[in-house]
């Protein structure tokens, strides 16, 4: 319900197949291995007891590294009020939440040209 009502990805599976076609930095066997690797791990990793019962919003809340949240504001897979209250609650040497006004789960496509600025910031102010 997601993907059909929005909060998704930021454009159709069928532009981000298109894009995925012509990066010329991987071939079929890349997205064939990305898929097993994808069934293997992050679906399942759900299933895991451990992972079920531990909030790690609770028991992480101290970072030695500098930690920055890139967030879509219409995220529905991990809702910007969440991703908020986390990083309120965590210390970090240096944090900072960049919000995407515009993006729901993948600010990178829905955004691009801010994403790729936003980056270069992170890059530039941890030298």
């Amino acid at each position: 319900m997601v993907g059909k009502y929005g909060g998704n990805f930021d454009i159709s599976m069928s532009q981000l197949a298109r894009i995925a076609i012509r990066a010329p930095e991987y071939n079929l066997v890349d997205y064939y291995r990305w898929l097993k690797g994808a069934n293997r791990g992050s679906g399942p990793m759900w299933d895991e007891v451990y992972a079920r019962h531990i909030n790690y919003t609770e028991k992480i809340t101290r970072l030695e590294v500098p930690v920055f949240f890139f967030a879509g504001l219409y995220d529905y897979n991990t809702p910007h009020q969440l991703i908020k209250e986390y990083f309120e609650k965590i210390d970090a040497p240096l944090k900072e939440l960049i919000t995407f006004e515009n993006s729901a789960h993948t600010p990178f496509l829905g955004e691009s040209a801010r994403f790729t600025s936003e980056l270069i910031n992170v890059k530039r102010s941890v030298k």
